[in-house]
């Protein structure tokens, strides 16, 4: 029996549905390379006078099948399929929800229009695994956005969300159902516009190229594929499609082999691996909305902004009205720095300041899903301070200690429901790093430790179990490298 292609397409009513359904996240696979293609001649077969393009599950195509770089490429190339949607004799409207991203992002600029759900999000993260756009997507982004919009998306690697591509041009329609904008768009279809590729790119201002190229140097440190991008794009401001889009198809392709690439993909799975240990496999995460975090130093603070920038909310502990009001500058600062280097919108300081209350009474964390204390690395110090949690806090409350080298099962000692306890320790500054040890006692249940995961990918962090030994995981690699480098600390205080 031959394999289902993850592309479907139902017509009627002269509306084309092309549906793309390859969970986990569409990627641009062989199989949906070829279904594209099938499902474009489909469509102008079947005589509809326009297609929308949607995906199934929780996101429209999501990138590419990574797995796949390390092999030769398999037809069809993704820059035909893009190019065979743009030049269908019947134009797609791409219907976007979840993140558009990598190849579905450059199949979306190849559609005649777009449509998004709000909350969308877009990027181009082939930079983030030494990598190009490969299939146009440094070349029509600029024609769509222009230049200085495109170079945060394609050399930062950073995604904008659905109404900032709106206010810039890239979409043409967002609502709260992307698929009912999409069937009232195709209802009353406007004339086809000028197709992506054929737009013009904005200019931008005299010695940009060079001033952006310096810029992107200094914050690559090192990785090439930052500059690579501001290359792509300036082929894109100076040369037609025609000859810019080759160009960036062979440096992709010259990318992909390289070390540096090849070093980051390496990177990219080992991470996703390390997420998904067997420990919490089958065992789904609890529900966190809102957690204490005891201690509002530069670690507690730096935890709680991390919260804070994941959407929940936070109550933060101190032991004394000075303490409190020193905690609340350590944070405040934090998201006005955060603000001030364009993380969040003046709206977005004042709703996560809004999120976080500040206290010195322990009772204030009785409603938290969750506790972290973020206090000195003093076992006595840090019992006192659980004790005082188990006492305030719900009996299935998750307690989890920041600490870098004590024994959890010590600090733990002694408390009711030693199944709901673990350890999830930060880096300083907690708020950049993005390393999260995970650590397991003898009764931390799966289901706990699924939670301490999930938490951790929500605040964009890398959470890697650990068990229990002296400085973990980290500060057991750094102090022996630290006595043999003559350290000028000594090796029990090189901690981090």
């Amino acid at each position: 029996m031959a394999e289902q292609s993850p592309v479907s397409v139902r017509v009627g009513g002269g509306i084309a549905h092309v549906v793309i359904d390859s969970p986990p996240v569409n990627a641009t696979s062989a199989a949906v390379r070829a279904g594209l293609e099938r499902a474009v001649a489909e469509v102008a077969a079947a005589g509809a006078r326009v297609a929308i393009l949607s995906c199934a599950g929780k996101t429209f195509i999501a990138g590419g099948d990574i797995s796949e770089f390390d092999r030769p490429p398999v037809l069809p190339h993704l820059p035909d399929v893009v190019t065979l949607i743009e030049d269908s004799p019947v134009p797609f409207i791409a219907a976007l929800h979840g993140t558009v991203l990598g190849g579905g992002f450059e199949v979306a600029m190849a559609c005649a229009w777009r449509v998004a759900a709000a909350g969308t999000r877009f990027g181009l993260p082939e930079v983030n695994i030494g990598l190009i756009p490969g299939a146009g997507g440094s070349q029509r982004l600029p024609r769509l956005i222009g230049v200085e919009a495109s170079v945060d998306i394609a050399c930062r690697g950073r995604m904008i969300d659905a109404a900032r591509l709106l206010a810039l041009g890239g979409l043409d329609r967002l609502g709260a159902d992307h698929l009912a904008e999409a069937e009232a768009l195709a209802a009353d279809l406007p004339p086809r516009p000028e197709k992506t590729r054929l737009r013009p790119v904005p200019k931008v201002a005299e010695g940009f190229f060079d001033e952006t190229r310096a810029a992107l140097a200094k914050e690559a440190k090192g990785q090439k594929s930052p500059v690579e991008n501001l290359r792509a794009l300036e082929w894109a401001a100076i040369l037609p499609f025609a000859e810019g889009q080759p160009k960036e198809r062979a440096l992709h392709l010259e990318l992909r082999v390289g070390a540096e690439s090849r070093a980051l993909r390496h990177v990219f799975f080992a991470e996703r691996a390390v997420a998904k240990p067997a420990a919490i496999e089958g065992a789904g995460p609890r529900d966190v909305s809102q957690i204490a975090v005891v201690g509002g130093g530069l670690m507690g603070a730096g935890i709680a902004m991390s919260a804070l920038m994941a959407g929940l909310g936070v109550t933060l502990i101190e032991r004394d009205a000075e303490a409190v009001a020193s905690a609340r500058r350590n944070v405040t600062g934090l998201v006005k720095g955060a603000a001030k280097r364009g993380k969040l919108s003046a709206e977005g300081q004042a709703e996560a300041l809004g999120r976080i209350a500040f206290s010195a009474d322990y009772a204030d964390a009785a409603p938290c899903d969750l506790a972290v204390e973020a206090v000195f690395e003093d076992m006595g110090v840090k019992q006192q301070v659980f004790a005082r949690l188990a006492g305030a806090m719900r009996a299935d409350a998750i307690l989890a200690t920041n600490t870098s080298y004590l024994d959890p099962r010590e600090i733990f000692k002694g408390l009711a429901g030693p199944e709901r306890m673990l350890g999830l320790h930060f880096f300083s500054p907690a708020h950049v790093m993005k390393l999260l040890e995970i650590v397991r006692t003898p009764d931390t249940s799966a289901e706990v430790l699924a939670t301490g995961f999930a938490l951790g990918k929500r605040m964009g962090k890398i959470g890697v179990l650990s068990g229990i030994c002296d400085g973990f995981i980290g500060n057991r690699i750094l102090t022996p490298r630290c006595a043999a480098s003559a350290c000028r600390w000594a090796p029990t205080s090189c901690r981090i």
